[in-house]
């Protein structure tokens, strides 16, 4: 059974990116399915998921927020798309990385530029995702400068050699020590 929208090297490589070989990823898919009318799950869904495996968890409604605008249809994900932010934890590399990582997935390798407003947005709800602060957010985006229109490798670039996240980073990982 084949995701919608997606090639068979698409899904082996999503498996591969987080662990899974073909004929999880071929189950999860058929599951998913089974649960989920048209292999899409919808906000109020994914609310009720987190509800459930995050109870009393303050910042629920953010979460979901953020999790869809990650995506161009803000209302609804795709197999693909809900592996992708199921299983971004599962990377054993740091938070700074794991940014860089969903970036490239959500401008995949066929995105030559990403419009300014696009990028910010999917900045933010990433930041807010993976570290629930929305200082830094401003913080960066006014570090990155980004123009109108920003070649994917530049933006990427940007974003790994941003100061302001190091420092960020490197701060947390000074609260845990």
């Amino acid at each position: 059974m084949r995701m919608k929208n997606k090639s068979l090297a698409e899904i082996r490589k999503l498996g591969e990116m987080v662990g899974l070989c073909e004929d999880d990823m071929e189950f999860r898919y058929r599951e998913f399915c089974k649960v989920y009318e048209n292999g899409r799950i919808c906000k109020e869904q994914f609310v009720e998921m987190v509800d459930f495996f995050f109870k009393g968890y303050e910042d629920a409604d953010d979460l979901v927020r953020n999790v869809f605008n990650l995506f161009p249809d803000k209302e609804q994900m795709d197999f693909y798309e809900f592996t992708l932010v199921t299983q971004v934890e599962e990377l054993s590399i740091k938070p700074t990385d794991r940014l860089i990582w969903l970036f490239e997935r959500i401008y995949g390798e066929g995105v030559r530029s990403v419009h300014k407003d696009d990028a910010e947005s999917t900045l933010s709800a990433v930041l807010l995702m993976e570290f629930g602060d929305q200082n830094l957010c401003s913080k960066v985006k006014s570090e990155l400068r980004l123009p109108n229109y920003t070649e994917r490798s530049r933006l990427l670039r940007k974003i790994r050699n941003s100061k302001v996240l190091r420092n960020y980073y490197e701060s947390l990982q000074n609260l845990e020590e």
